[in-house]
């Protein structure tokens, strides 16, 4: 099973080889580009699950291809780990800036690189998982709204005491006792109408699937 589709963006021979043949051992479906442009067309034909990108390329600077993928909706959230020969602060922070996750100094050490990318990507992995999570909440949220919005829509009131209203939703089966003071509670439960109260909004039995939150009564069915 494939580790992940690494992207190696390195105008250097020797090191993409090294690189290439390190990643592939290590069960990585790998692809190779030794110019900027070349990186973003296979970017476009399949797209990595993460980039290796070399800062110093013939064609355009590791900055540009980086402002290139995150400018995409598309490439965007791909992970970007330079490698560069620079040891200067400006660098590094640029390359942040850009939206790189990380960088790795030359001499290359493909451990450490590997190390480094199985981090990325399972972070990756992690915010993808979340990202979905949300997604999925926020349509059931969604779903729920609307059987609410649609049940509204039918929502008639049965005055039972003054003062004190059923609301009724018919497509839910649902009935909820508004504005009802402890006397009153009491005085329906004399009638045999609930039959237990609590206090400060504990939940309780009263009858067929009712509960008392502080003054609000709410049952399912069955009181009439």
């Amino acid at each position: 099973m494939s580790e992940g589709r690494l992207m190696i963006v390195e105008d250097d021979v020797d090191i993409s080889n090294m690189l290439r043949i390190y990643f592939q051992s290590q069960d990585y479906d790998v692809a190779v580009a030794q110019r900027g442009e070349d990186a973003l067309e296979m970017c476009r034909q399949q797209l990595p699950h993460i980039v290796v990108l070399d800062i110093m390329l013939p064609d355009m600077d590791g900055f540009e291809v980086c402002e290139h993928l995150k400018a995409s909706e598309d490439t965007a959230d791909i992970p970007v780990v330079f490698i560069t020969a620079m040891h200067e602060t400006e660098p590094k922070t640029r390359g942040f800036e850009v939206g790189a996750v990380d960088y790795i100094s030359k001499p290359v050490s493909p451990p450490i690189l590997a190390a480094r990318v199985r981090t990325h990507l399972a972070m990756a992995d992690q915010s993808r998982n979340l990202e979905l999570q949300v997604q999925q909440r926020t349509a059931k949220l969604e779903q729920t709204r609307n059987a609410l919005r649609e049940a509204m829509g039918n929502l008639a009131t049965v005055e039972v005491a003054p003062g004190v209203d059923w609301l009724q939703i018919p497509e839910a089966g649902l009935r909820i006792l508004c504005g009802c003071p402890a006397e009153v509670a009491k005085n329906l439960m004399q009638k045999g109408l609930i039959s237990k109260t609590s206090r400060d909004g504990v939940p309780f039995e009263t009858g067929p699937n009712v509960i008392l939150l502080s003054d609000v009564l709410i049952q399912n069915g069955g009181f009439s």
